[in-house]
């Protein structure tokens, strides 16, 4: 019996795992959601739960992350080499960061309480996506 409690233990843990990675954009308290909003045109690639894009190839870029039917105190998680510009504080439910349009993809990943959502932006050539 003993055996066969053990042996559950890993799988229920396994199983917690999975489901908590499964939906990183949503948690008790509410839900992140993303949008990249080109710098020089304001086109945005649309507001998402958990996960977003541009829908123009710039030199720079918007990123704005707002929790949606979650409350303060928040703790924002921003990774280095991105200036904040509004926001990212513990009584604020956005935050808006700068990312520049690069010859290479870049994932950018913003946790705040727990939830998180990551920008997906692919290489920047020019005017244009690689």
């Amino acid at each position: 019996m003993k055996r066969l409690m053990l042996a559950a233990v890993p799988a229920v843990m396994i199983g917690g795992a999975l489901a908590a990675t499964a939906t990183p954009a949503s948690a008790v308290g509410g839900t992140l959601f993303c949008q990249v909003i080109s710098n020089h045109t304001g086109s945005s690639g649309g507001s998402e739960p958990g996960s977003c894009g541009p829908s123009v190839a710039d030199s720079s870029y918007v990123l704005d992350y707002g929790v949606a039917g979650g409350s303060a105190p928040y703790s924002w998680s921003v990774p280095g080499g991105h200036t904040v510009i509004g926001g990212c504080n513990s009584s604020s439910p956005f935050c808006d960061i700068t990312a520049r349009g690069v010859t290479h993809d870049q994932e950018i990943t913003v946790s705040v309480s727990g939830i998180s959502a990551t920008a997906f932006i692919p290489a920047v050539c020019g005017s244009e996506f690689c």
